[in-house]
Order: C-alpha cells, then structure tokens, then sequence
C-alpha cells in the first residue's frame, strides 16, 4: 500500500476521497490516530492491518469492511455505521475489541471476521443477518451467553468454535443449517 509500514502516528482522510484502498496503512505500527471524513464508502482489504489504532469513527457513508481491514490493530470498540452491509473476511480478527453491536443493515457476516477477539464479551447481531460464515466468533473466549436474531438461517462450520466461556446460545426456529464444530 502506498504508506505500508511507515513512521505515521496520525492520518487524516479529506472528503472527496470516496476509498481507502487496500493495504494502505497496513504495518503502520505507531498508527494510533485516523480521522476519516464523510465521503468514504469502503474500506479496503488489510488497510489498517497491524496498525497501532485504538479507536476509529467509521462515517455513515462506509458501506463496506474489506478483508482484514483492522485485523490486529488494538481497538477495544469500535461502533459499525447504518448503511454499512458488508463486513467481510477477518475485518476484526484478533482485536481486543469488547462489544460490537452489527448493525441491522449487515446481511451476512464474513468468515473469521471477529476470531480471536478474547475480550468480547458482548455482541448484538443486527436484525437482518441471514447467515454467520466459516470461524466468525472462534476464540471469542469472553462471550458467555447470545441471542441469535430470527433472520439468521445458516450458521457455517466453527461459527463459535473454542468460544470456552459460551455457556447460553438462543437460536431462533427458522435456523435451517449448522455447520460442524
């Protein structure tokens, strides 16, 4: 990405910028401050992996989180903007991230997209999410209990896999497929 691994401690995004493209910020490791600008729509694949960041305000306008997009960065909480539908593969893997509330314009949940985040204890999964793909919350230590919305149909292999604290999982009746593990 053009600024990969460099020295920078703090970004500002303009307006009139609509993307940020992939592996921008990636390696960044004194990454610790971004201020992003209304305009952006996406969030491209690892912009933000291994960075510093601790928190961020995603704009209303991002619609999209590419792959592993804030992927081991240190945010502890991080809230998702309505219209956003699309968080993909790994977006928050191994984070420390303690809550995350899906919003209810997020449809489907990419695989592993929260794995590893062992200090989320809380999540609310958004009314309109129809399926929880491949490792999604595996070795989410910290969750102990979840009420899963009725429009989720399909929970792929390892969903909550290794979840050890899990004690209390609500599915609704219009679940038509669970995945192994």
């Amino acid at each position: 990405g053009a600024f990969s691994g460099t020295a920078l401690a703090k970004v500002s995004i303009p307006s009139g910028i609509t993307a940020i493209g992939n592996s921008v910020f990636s390696g960044c490791s004194r990454l610790t401050n971004v201020l992003i600008h209304k305009g952006i729509s996406k969030i491209g694949d690892d912009a933000f992996y291994g960075t510093a960041l601790t928190g961020i305000i995603i704009p209303k306008s991002v619609t999209s989180i590419g792959h592993s997009a804030f992927a081991g960065t240190r945010l502890a909480r991080v809230p998702l903007p309505l219209p956003l539908s699309r968080i993909s593969n790994g977006a928050f893997s191994g984070t420390p991230l303690r809550s995350v509330e899906i919003p209810n314009s997020v449809t489907n949940l990419g695989s592993a997209a929260f794995y590893g985040c062992t200090s989320l204890t809380n999540v609310v999964i958004g009314t309109n999410v129809a399926s929880i793909g491949d490792s999604t919350f595996q070795y989410c230590a910290g969750l102990t209990s979840l009420v899963i919305p009725g429009s989720v149909t399909t929970f792929a292999q390892a969903a909550f896999a290794y979840c050890s604290n899990l004690t209390t999982v609500t599915i609704p009746d219009g679940v038509c497929d669970i995945g192994y593990n």
